[in-house]
C-alpha cells in the first residue's frame, strides 16, 4: 500500500484486515510530508496494529543526505533480494510510532528526524 489518496471504507478496512488475519501480508509505505493528506488514511488503516506515521522528516547524518551506509536492513523475506542501500531509493524517510512488539524492516542510523511544518 503506497500513499492512499482517500480514507478506506469500513468494508475495505475489514477486507484488508481479514486478509491479514488469514495469513496475508500488508506492506505499507507513505510519504513523510503528508502530501495530499495521506497520513490520516494510513494511520486509520494501521490502527489495529498500533502503528502511526509521524509527520516528520527522517534524514541521515550525512552532509549530502546520502543513506549509503546509513540504512540497516533487517533480514526478512521482503528484504532478502535487496543487495545494497542504494537499491531502496530512499531520499527522506518518515519515522513511525510503534508498539514494542513491532519490528522495522529498515532502520536509518545514524540519522535524525525533524518535525514537519504546516503551511508550506
Amino acid at each position: 500500500m503506497l500513499n492512499p489518496g482517500r480514507e478506506f471504507s469500513e468494508l475495505d478496512h475489514d477486507a484488508i484486515w481479514s486478509y491479514v488475519k488469514a495469513g496475508g501480508s500488508l506492506l505499507v509505505a507513505g510519504d513523510h510530508t503528508n502530501v495530499l493528506g495521506i497520513q490520516a488514511p494510513l494511520n486509520s488503516l494501521l490502527r489495529p496494529c498500533e502503528i502511526r506515521f509521524r509527520f516528520d522528516s527522517a534524514v541521515p547524518d550525512d552532509p549530502y543526505y546520502d543513506w549509503y551506509r546509513c540504512i540497516y536492513m533487517v533480514p526478512h523475506y521482503i528484504t532478502h533480494r535487496v543487495r545494497e542501500e542504494s537499491d531502496v531509493n530512499i531520499v527522506i524517510g518518515a519515522s513511525l510510532e510503534a508498539p514494542h512488539r513491532a519490528f522495522p524492516l529498515l532502520v536509518g542510523r545514524p540519522a535524525h528526524s525533524d518535525m514537519g511544518r504546516v503551511g508550506y
